[in-house]
């Protein structure tokens, strides 16, 4: 599900909302938690702020190579929200992809991928820590510049 508005709502993610909602907004289900938590991120909160974008992702890992994820990016100068949320993929047979911190650190990521209308994101999570997550998309039906998806830094775990 993917929406832009331009709430004046100023609140952040509510940590006692259900990540894992799946559909559009008519047909909104739920799914269950598996217990294995094997990446350590059971209904985990990242976030990222700046003077100008605040954006956050709550994910939950249900399945070994299938995360539920919601992202929010707003611009706290415009007041504009660009919401998404849905499932995403990994290839358990693939490589680890290696990501910088801001001091150019490497780490080994796992990286999920969410594929649906034309809207590509991709979710790499650090395997190490499970303490940092990094985002990148392409969605053409969003404003990329004003409410970006793609992470302008690295998201840290809450």
């Amino acid at each position: 599900m993917l929406s832009c508005d331009t709430s004046k709502d100023n609140k952040r993610f509510n940590t006692n909302i259900d990540p894992i909602l799946i559909g559009n907004s008519d047909t909104i289900t739920e799914r269950k938690m598996n217990s294995d938590d094997s990446l350590g991120l059971n209904y985990s909160k990242f976030a990222f702020e700046n003077d100008s974008i605040m954006q956050e992702i709550i994910i939950s890992k249900v399945f070994k190579n299938e995360l539920h994820f919601k992202i929010l990016s707003k611009n706290k100068k415009r007041n504009i929200i660009s919401k998404i949320n849905g499932i995403a993929y990994s290839n358990s047979k693939s490589d680890p992809e290696i990501d910088e911190d801001e001091e150019g650190n490497a780490y080994p990521a796992e990286q999920f991928n969410f594929n649906e209308s034309g809207c590509f994101i991709s979710i790499r999570i650090d395997m190490q820590l499970h303490d940092k997550l990094k985002i990148v998309s392409e969605c053409p039906d969003y404003d990329k510049i004003n409410c970006p998806f793609t992470s302008l830094g690295l998201l840290r775990r809450e």
